[in-house]
């Protein structure tokens, strides 16, 4: 299940390098970041979807400050 998870999150970073513009692949990146363990990395692409206008990753940064 673990391998999962970091495929999946590799998988989204990927998406988002390829397609920086949407917001919700950004969003994607930050849950399966987290769901990996990497908290700092994932509040990386989280930030950059709520930057983008997305209102879910907007409120996952407040949860996490």
């Amino acid at each position: 299940m673990l391998n999962e998870t970091a495929s999946a999150a590799s998988m989204y970073v990927a998406a988002v390098a390829a397609n920086p513009d949407n917001p919700e692949l950004a969003y994607q990146a930050a849950l399966w970041l987290d769901r990996d363990h990497q908290r700092p990395r994932a509040a990386t692409y989280a930030r950059h979807a709520a930057a983008k206008g997305h209102e879910a990753a907007k409120k996952l940064c407040e949860s996490w400050n």
